[in-house]
C-alpha cells in the first residue's frame, strides 16, 4: 500500500540483530510453525508458509519453513531473502526472482 515498501537487506539485518527469536508451533504441514521476533513490547510473527517453486508452481515446505523477500537484488536473477525453519533463521542471497516467496512490507 501507499507509504509501505518491501524491506531492504539492511533493514532485515537490523531487525534480526535487534530482536530475540523464538520458534513456535508444530512445524508440520498440519500444524504450521512460525517465527516470533521480539524487541521489548513489540512482537512480529512470521508464519512458515513455504514457497512456490518457479519451475512447476508447486508449494514446498508449507508449515516447516518460511522465506520472505527483501528488495535488495543479488546479481541478475537473485534477491536477498530472510528464511527460517524450526531452529534457525537468517538472510540468504540465493532467492531466485521467479520463486514465490512471501512479502512483509514496512512503513517507509
Amino acid at each position: 500500500p501507499s507509504g509501505f515498501v518491501v524491506p531492504t537487506k539492511a533493514q532485515w539485518d537490523a531487525l534480526i540483530s535487534a530482536c530475540t527469536k523464538s520458534y513456535k508451533g508444530g512445524w508440520s504441514s498440519s500444524d504450521y510453525g512460525y517465527l516470533e521476533l521480539k524487541n521489548g513490547s513489540n512482537t512480529l510473527e512470521f508464519p512458515a508458509v513455504g514457497y512456490r517453486y518457479y519451475t512447476d508452481g508447486s508449494l514446498y515446505s508449507a508449515g516447516t519453513s518460511g522465506r520472505y523477500w527483501s528488495s535488495t537484488q543479488n546479481g541478475s536473477s537473485d534477491m536477498y531473502r530472510m528464511s527460517f525453519n524450526s531452529s534457525s533463521m537468517g538472510m540468504g542471497s540465493n532467492g531466485n526472482k521467479r520463486d514465490g516467496f512471501s512479502v512483509r512490507c514496512v512503513r517507509q
